[in-house]
Formats: C-alpha cells, structure tokens, sequence
C-alpha cells in the first residue's frame, strides 16, 4: 500500500493497494483510516486547528471557532469536542490501569497544561508549572492531609502561583498521633516551593499565618473570607499588616483591630466589620485604593475618630468607588477635606457614590463629592435624610454638566436594614451607630430640577417620599429624560395616578416600571353585600374599620371588591340623600387624614 497524491480528495492524500489479492483492482482508503476522525467530513487541517485550540484550555466561543474557519456550524463544533472528550477520558483510563496511580477524583480538579510535553531538555529549565485549580476538602476520600499535601508540592519545585486552596476545615496545630490537615502543615508544604510568588485562598487563619511567616507571598484574586455573619462572630479574627501583599480585601463578620496604612490595597469592602481598637483608621493611608466600602460596621461612636479615615480617602486619586453606610463621620468633614484636596485630585476620579444611614452627613457633604467628580461620575445613592429640594437646587446654580451620569437613586435604605429582623435597640447593642432613618423631603419642584441637573439619565429609583404628587411636572420642554429606560417607584403613596400616567407618555425610551406600594386609595369604610331583588337593592353593612356614623354608614351604597368599585341604586330619595351625605363625610376624613 502507497501513499498517492489525490487533489481531488479533501487530504488531498490516500492509501492506494494493488495487490494481486484484489485481483487486478486498485483499492483505496483514506488516511484517517483507523483514527477518531475516520467519518468526519472536516479538513485535517481543520482538526489539528481545534486541537490546539483544546490543548490551550482557552475558553473559546464557536463564534470566533467558525469565524476562524475551523468548522461552519455549531453542531460541528459540539462534535469534535465530544470526539476529543473521549479520546482524553479513554487514555486517562488506559494511564490508570497501567501505571495503577489515580489522578483527580470527587474532590479534586487537575488542569494539565499540554504545552511542557515533548520538549528539549535545554528548554525544560524555563518552564513553568502552575496549579490552576485545586479543590481541598475535610473529606477522607481524596482529602488532602500535612503529609500528602507536602509530598505533592514537593514535586513541584518550580511552582510559581497556587490558585484554589480553599479548605473547609484547618486544624490550627498539629495533633499528635493523627495526620490531619492544619495550619502549619500547609506553611511547611508552601515554604517548599522556593520559588512561590502568590497564593489564592479564603481563610483567615491561614491568610495571617502567611502574613506573618512567608510576607513575600502575594494573595492573589478576590480574597473574601468565609463563615461571616451578623452578629459577628468572635472567633472571626484578622490582623492586616501594614506589609501585606494584596489587592482585594473583601471582609465580612470580623473582628479587626485596625486598617493600617496597606500601599498595594486597591479594593476594599468592609461589611458587619468590628473594629476594636479605640482609633482604628491612625494610620490609614491607601494610595492604590480605588473602591472603598464600609457597610454597617461597629466602630468608634466619636465622629472626630472618622477624621483620619477621610483624608486618608483624599489621598487615593484613582478612588472610583465611595460607599459609607452606617458610618458616623463629622458633619462637614467632607466639604473641607475636598476643598483642600480637590486641587491635587482628590475624589475627581470617583464614579459611584452611595450615602445610607451616615448619622452626621450633610448636604455639602454630598453636594461638593458630586461637584468634584462631576466629569465621571455615573451612579449616586443618596440616603433619605439628604433627599431634599435644596441639594438639587444647588447643583442646578452651579451649571455642571454630567457626561456619564446614569443611575440615581433617592431615598436609599441598605438591604441589610430592610430585610433586618433585629429591633433599633439590638443594632446599636451589637455596636452599630445609632441612626433612625425618616422619609425623603424632596418635593415636586426638587425632582424638576433633578430633570434638570442630570437630564441623560437612564435608571431612576424613588423610594419613600412622601410629597411627591405629580409626576408630571418632573419633566419640562427643555429636559424630557429621552434615554431614561428603568424606572422604578417605592412607597410613594401620594403620586396621583392621572399624572403619573401623563409622565410615562413623556418618557419615549421607556422600557421597565417597577410600583411598589403605590398609589394608595382612601380608607376603606366598610364593605357592602349588594343584592338584587326585583329590580331593588338590599344594603347590608358587611364590615367596619372607619369610625363613621351609624347612619352614614347603613346609608352608604358602595361595593368594594378588590380593586373594582360598583354602585347599587337607592331604593328611594331618602336613602340617595343619605349616600351623598356619607359620601360627603368619608371625603371630609380623607382630607383631614
């Protein structure tokens, strides 16, 4: 059998055999005979293409598969996928039995990276060998133990970056007689890479455990730590060095004595957090932040504590992402500290602002933030007791324009305090500020000019305000909100439905409206049970939750079911008269009310 060229066939090679067996007949296979891909239509080209893609481990889309040409449809793609899937669980089970060693299991991930295979020795020096995903558990079967665990990282010497290490469980000393999987025993395991750079883990023994014996080791990804809940634990426990490398720190339920001065720190969320000693931001100082959150956390009740934690804020010129809630820092505090930082930059690059529940903040407070980051900024939140007329007012005299601004959100409560069951009292015991939350002031003329001051807004969220009546008067010739899509109205029973139906017809590009809690129709009386009888109507009182008249109302004709009203006829002149008497009275309480 010989190899012939074919440019007619789609390898443009075939296997051709004329052998005498075939009795003067020429016969021909192709050369993919035997292999996976025997009846697959695609170029062999096409499939040493997609294997390397596979062999990458890049998460490739089919769209960018047929745009390079490796197949035409997506059904395609699935299948060689499948075919290679196969092949790879078939020579895993083929390695198993002959070498008789396991690799993976119910609790472990392994992703091999096919790249180091088959190359020259004088290249193997410089390759690196990363653990992309390495799940441990407490479990026995696959678990890891001190003893595996260092046996396996042993092997690696050139390990560079471990990502996954996230362990249910970790026992903090060594037990005698048992191999269990603790704390130290994961620092002797990681101390045997000499040339590790960066860890990726949740826990927080473990995170301070490097800290303090490996600080050379960077925390890689979002560190988030686990088991946090509110009320705090007292067991959750962490001391963040000043010398710590990490980028994210994202802290919820712990205890920590103070935020110091952390250079490389650009992410940081504070929630349920309990500071514990009596001056925690004294040295707190973050040139790289960018986000800062600080959600409900129990801290000094001194305002003046706060001081150290705003100017330190002041100095972190990329800050993009300010969040304070629950934080009672000294009223006017803001206002001075951008007045004397915004000439270096100080909070121009913010792009999210979020005020809830701040016991002491002003309107300037906000007002200046807004001013100065006016260029970029794309979403505020601003907490009911700063929803007033004056604020806008004030930001529509100063003639700013807002080229990204798209989100806004009046009267904003924390979900935290919505969904709450603890009482005012159990808060404050449990260290958080002592803050009682009333609804928004803002009126008909504030939202005018709220139109005004941010007319490219896209989504709008009113929550508990009170003296808002007509929605239409929000929007003018010269502000229409043209690109406002998700509108969303909470607790606002005055809004009057004729007009609130007029303003949606003046917003084009409107797509969702959320109501909730809206619209609210006078009290309820009383129900009536109207029956016919013969052409007359029989009125029964059904039940009382008004404190009317007796006679006004066995008079009263109305029938209440859901939100449908009907009206019975009189049976004469005297009970008509008694009707309109008693609709004349339930109108003069609802007035009064």
């Amino acid at each position: 059998m010989k190899l012939k060229k074919k440019d007619n066939s789609t390898d443009v090679y075939r296997w051709v055999c004329r052998h005498n067996s075939h009795r003067g007949k020429k016969t021909t296979k192709t050369v993919r005979s035997g292999s996976v891909f025997e009846k697959s239509r695609c170029s062999l080209l096409s499939w040493m293409n997609f294997f390397y893609r596979f062999s990458q481990g890049l998460r490739m889309r089919q769209v960018d598969m047929k745009t390079d040409g490796i197949a035409k449809s997506s059904a395609t793609l699935s299948k060689m996928s499948s075919c290679v899937r196969r092949v790879c669980r078939h020579a895993m089970r083929r390695y198993e039995n002959k070498a008789g060693k396991h690799l993976g299991g119910e609790t472990e991930f392994v992703v091999i990276d096919e790249s180091n295979f088959r190359h020259k020795r004088k290249l193997s020096a410089y390759a690196r060998h990363y653990v992309h995903g390495m799940s441990i558990t407490k479990a026995a079967r696959g678990g890891f133990t001190d003893t595996n665990f260092l046996t396996l990282l042993k092997k690696m010497p050139d390990l560079e970056q471990l990502y996954g290490l996230h362990p249910r469980y970790l026992e903090r000393r060594r037990v005698r007689g048992y191999d269990a999987f603790s704390i130290p025993g994961v620092l002797e395991a990681l101390q045997a890479c000499p040339s590790l750079l960066g860890v990726e883990t949740s826990h927080l023994e473990l995170v301070e455990a490097i800290w303090n014996y490996m600080p050379q080791v960077h925390i890689l990804g979002k560190f988030r730590n686990r088991n946090g809940a509110f009320p705090i634990p007292t067991e959750n426990k962490l001391t963040v060095p000043a010398a710590a490398k990490i980028q994210t720190l994202h802290l919820v339920g712990v205890n920590v004595p103070e935020i110091p001065c952390v250079s490389m720190l650009r992410h940081l969320y504070l929630k349920w957090v309990r500071l514990t000693k009596p001056q925690p931001f004294k040295d707190f100082l973050c040139v790289s932040l960018r986000t800062f959150v600080m959600r409900n956390c129990a801290g000094p009740t001194n305002s003046l504590k706060y001081v150290p934690l705003v100017t330190g804020l002041a100095s972190a010129r990329n800050l993009e992402q300010l969040e304070l809630v629950r934080v009672p820092f000294l009223g006017g505090l803001i206002q001075h500290v951008v007045e004397d930082s915004w000439r270096s930059g100080g909070f121009r690059n913010l792009q999210t602002i979020v005020f809830g529940a701040c016991k002491n903040a002003l309107e300037v407070d906000l007002g200046y933030l807004i001013i100065t980051a006016a260029h970029g900024l794309r979403e505020v939140r601003i907490q009911p007791s700063l929803t007033k007329d004056g604020v806008f007012s004030a930001l529509k005299m100063a003639e700013l324009e807002f080229p990204q601004f798209e989100t806004l959100h009046l009267g904003y409560v924390d979900e935290f305090l919505l969904q709450c069951k603890l009482s005012h009292t159990e808060l404050v015991k449990y260290g958080l500020a002592d803050v009682i939350e009333n609804p928004g002031i803002i009126t008909d003329v504030g939202m005018k000019a709220v139109n005004e001051v941010f007319p490219s807004i896209k989504y709008l969220v009113i929550y508990n305000c009170p003296h808002l009546h007509n929605p239409h008067s929000w929007i003018t010739d010269h502000s229409r909100w043209s690109r406002l899509l998700d509108l969303t109205l909470l607790r606002c029973h005055a809004i009057k439905l004729e007009s609130f139906s007029q303003c949606i017809e003046m917003l084009p590009n409107l797509e969702f409206i959320s109501l909730d809690q809206m619209f609210r129709e006078p009290p309820k009386a009383f129900e009536f049970i109207v029956q016919y009888r013969k052409g007359q109507c029989n009125v029964f009182p059904d039940s009382l939750s008004w404190p009317l008249e007796e006679e006004a109302t066995n008079a009263h004709l109305a029938v209440h079911r859901g939100n449908d009203l009907q009206w019975g006829l009189p049976c004469n002149w005297e009970e008509l008269e008694k009707a309109q008497k008693a609709d004349e009275m339930l109108h003069t309480l609802w007035r009064e009310a």
